[in-house]
């Protein structure tokens, strides 16, 4: 009976630890958004048209509530930007997705899982897809650089269709719904091209006012020679005699014309053009005719908006649309949201449908050094803000013109804060100053604050900047060899010996300086630089600063007989301060390496984040990993940073998936009893002030010491609670998360 109520009370603390550990998230990522997605285009279901997907700058959403909520669904994709989608009219649970130099994928769940078909395609990127109304297992895809391709069986071969056009950059294909042999594509630079025989030969069709830069195009379903078409700089176009003539639209059309167009299926005298506004005298927004194209008005109401980045429209009821809208703060022309909104009115009302679509696209994170509350992030608009550790956000860009691609904030006053761009503020990022004074043209992709004199900082563009009053002005760090014609990526400080700083360029690998900038030495012996890689990340063991790790990222390769292809990046291991590299790529499941994180307070335990495969742990400096990847919806890394306060604690910056933060579960290793009045616990993950349960007692006041690693109790064997047997240990962490159970026997 002793050992079946052990084996019960074990079984129990077993369950509330489960229990308790999903209910904290455990080793697992949560989203903290913020919300704002870039969308490129909608697709809504034809057979269920509360299911929509939108294809965006970090992957594809999905809502089944008619925008409702939308989430993820990035299962399978291995890139960022998803220019294409295209929904299977016959199946439309099968869809096809074109990603930026990422090939092309396939769903044949509503996009619970995509698998790559690129097949004998080239390794370029998919700008647009579209099915044959009549026939589903033909799809044409327009390429970048490489024209047409067609398959006719479902995307498993694909064969090039080309001839006449070549290797054109093609934007945008469109399928005659009455005739599928005639084709129109759209291409960036060579205007319009259409085909009658499937794809067989294509030729042009630019008389009257097209241009070389085609956009958008849309067939009017009823009578299929009346075509659309969104150019450059012309704006909206019409033919009515299949792409033989074309003529502008205007009637009612702002003077900057339109970018993309959407026709009702419904009523194809029902049209909605998106516009961009050149001021705010002569706003941009959403155009609607109901006179197929004669007359145009803003639909968009009181919205405080200039740009409209797509729209489109319910295929059985033409008052019913979704769009990505862009506003914009007039007092601050780069605070813009990108926000989906949809109307079921024909646009006179409008309501924000952009639940779940948690897609800011984060260059770096920067956490406050005296309160780990307060996080930064860059976004390309500026930058966000978050005072309750990432539960909600703002943008304080008053003042920041420019993309904060890089934050540093001073540890002896963190109102001081340094945007890449180069700006600064002293209010927390209330407001920002331009500190220029010495720089030119270039403006620091990268910042580097030495730590023991804050006045200091350094910023990386072409060359190495320096500033030694606080950013007030700016002198060239290193003479020639670093300063006129190479591009520095990453910066990073010794913090032990600040004269020491080390600089990553975008094609000539590593650099070290030993006396504050003054002069710099390539270190790249080991180094790959065959294709003029770019260097991704650098980090420093903060315990052995001759300890460095570094990474390249892949470079894109163009191909003479058209397309591009995308090779992988390495990893890299110095123990000699950089003297020497190893490849730590080998059998690594890491791939084009973007960010890099050494946890302080566990020695050989780093973090490495991928640009298309998720974040990496290792525990033993580098010789092997294992992903980290659960409840992370967006692969796709460019930033990590830990908690100042708590190095159980990550975050990482994704591009185009927001900000995602981890809080590792305590795990418990080992417990012994050295002597009968010390018990030591070993494991990780335990914070600073951990609880120490013991046979469901709590234990806490007996702790000698703590870390992240080991805790140590003194007290009598019966004082803390143990006794002969079994005896189950778990630790609580300062943030409620529950370990394991440890089994203890005397």
């Amino acid at each position: 009976m002793v050992h079946g109520a052990r084996l019960i009370l074990a079984l129990l603390f077993l369950f509330i630890s489960a229990y308790l550990g999903a209910a904290q998230g455990g080793n697992t990522w949560t989203s903290l958004g913020p919300e704002g997605q870039l969308i490129n285009i909608f697709a809504i279901d034809p057979s269920n048209t509360s299911t929509v997907y939108a294809a965006s700058e970090g992957g594809v959403f999905k809502t089944t509530n008619g925008g409702g909520s939308w989430s993820p669904i990035n299962t399978g994709l291995t890139g960022p930007r998803v220019a294409a989608l295209a929904i299977d009219p016959s199946n439309t649970r099968t869809i096809y997705a074109g990603a930026d130099r990422g090939g092309l994928f396939k769903s044949n769940d509503g996009g619970g899982n995509w698998r790559e078909i690129t097949g004998n395609l080239p390794d370029i990127s998919i700008e647009a897809l579209a099915i044959d109304p009549i026939n589903s297992n033909t799809i044409y895809a327009g390429t970048e650089f490489a024209g047409v391709f067609k398959s006719t069986n479902a995307g498993a071969g694909w064969m090039r269709a080309n001839a006449g056009m070549g290797n054109a950059f093609v934007l945008c294909v469109a399928i005659d719904p009455a005739n599928s042999n005639t084709i129109y594509a759209g291409t960036l630079g060579e205007g319009m091209y259409k085909s009658t025989n499937g794809g067989a030969l294509w030729a042009e069709v630019n008389t009257g006012a097209i241009d070389a830069r085609v956009f958008h195009i849309v067939i009017d379903g009823s009578r299929t020679n009346n075509i659309y078409a969104v150019a450059s700089p012309s704006g909206l176009l019409n033919s009515t005699d299949g792409g033989a003539s074309w003529t502008g639209v205007r009637n009612g059309l702002p003077g900057a014309g339109a970018k993309s167009i959407a026709i009702a299926s419904s009523d194809s005298n029902v049209l909605y053009a998106c516009v961009d506004g050149p001021s705010s005298e002569q706003p941009g927004g959403l155009f609607k005719s109901t006179n197929g194209g004669l007359n145009w008005i803003l639909v968009t109401g009181d919205l405080n908006l200039r740009f409209v980045g797509a729209v489109t429209i319910d295929p059985t009821n033409s008052s019913v649309l979704y769009a990505r809208i862009d506003i914009v703060d007039e007092s601050d022309s780069l605070n813009i949201e990108s926000r989906v909104y949809k109307s079921t009115n024909g646009g006179v009302r409008w309501a924000a449908a952009n639940s779940g679509l948690t897609g800011v696209h984060v260059k770096c994170l920067a956490i406050d050094p005296s309160n780990s509350s307060i996080i930064y992030g860059g976004i390309p608009e500026g930058l966000i803000k978050s005072t309750d550790r990432g539960a909600s956000w703002r943008k304080p860009n008053k003042g920041l013109q420019a993309s904060a691609s890089s934050l540093v904030i001073d540890p002896a006053n963190t109102s001081v804060i340094y945007a890449g761009g180069l700006y600064k503020s002293t209010n927390g990022g209330v407001s920002f100053s331009l500190i220029r004074d010495g720089l030119g043209p270039c403006g620091p992709y990268v910042l580097a604050m030495d730590p023991s004199n804050t006045e200091v900082v350094y910023g990386g563009c072409l060359g190495v900047f320096k500033t030694t009053n606080g950013g007030a002005s700016w002198n060239p760090a290193g003479g020639k060899l670093i300063d006129d014609y190479i591009f520095i990526r990453a910066l990073v400080i010794d913090q032990s010996n600040t004269s020491t700083i080390y600089g990553g360029s975008s094609e000539d690998g590593v650099f070290k300086s030993t006396n504050g900038g003054a002069s710099w030495t390539a270190i790249n012996s080991g180094l790959d630089l065959s294709l003029r890689p770019q260097v991704g990340a650098i980090a420093l063991d903060p315990s052995n600063p001759n300890i460095i790790y570094a990474s390249t990222l892949g470079e894109i390769v163009v191909r003479s007989s058209g397309g591009s292809f995308l090779t992988n990046g390495n990893l890299y291991k110095s123990v000699d301060g950089g003297s020497h590299w190893t490849d730590l790529s080998a059998g690594s499941v890491l791939q084009n390496t973007s960010a890099l994180v050494i946890d302080p307070s566990r020695p050989g335990s780093l973090y490495a984040g991928s640009k298309s495969r998720g974040v990496f742990k290792s525990t033993d400096g580098g010789a092997s990993w294992s992903g980290i990847n659960a409840g992370l919806t967006i692969p796709f890394i460019s930033a990590l940073v830990m908690d100042p306060s708590d190095s159980a604690r990550l975050y990482a910056g994704t591009s185009g998936g927001g900000i995602f933060q981890i809080r590792f579960k305590p795990e418990i290793a080992s417990a012994v009893l050295p002597s009968p009045k010390n018990l030591t616990i070993s494991g990780d993950n335990f914070g600073n002030s951990p609880r120490v349960m013991i046979n469901e007692v709590e234990r806490t006041d007996f702790v000698v010491s703590a870390s992240q690693i080991k805790i140590r109790l003194k007290g009598k064997t019966a004082k803390l609670g143990l006794k002969p047997g079994d005896n189950l240990i778990q630790i609580i962490s300062p943030t409620n998360e529950v370990s394991n159970v440890f089994v203890l026997r005397l």
